[in-house]
């Protein structure tokens, strides 16, 4: 459902002559539980997506888990 999301998406960065940025993109899956089977791979027209467990947006540090504790280390390192 994801990659159909992500197919429209693609199709109006066409439209409106935009350039998406895959390498620039990447995606998180939210949740507390572990998943189980195997991921679909998650693809931006023609190139795929990479996904993290961790990122830094805005100037915060953010997990998968939405825990604050990637995000403090991060603070004590720099």
């Amino acid at each position: 459902m994801l990659n159909d999301i992500l197919a429209g998406l693609y199709a109006w960065f066409c439209r409106n002559m935009l350039t998406p940025h895959p390498g620039k993109t990447e995606y998180m899956l939210l949740g507390l539980g572990s998943l189980v089977g195997p991921l679909q791979e998650i693809r931006l027209g023609d190139n795929f997506i990479d996904r993290v467990k961790s990122t830094r947006c805005l100037g915060v540090e953010v997990d998968c888990r939405l825990k604050w504790d990637a995000h403090v280390d991060s603070m004590w390192l720099s």
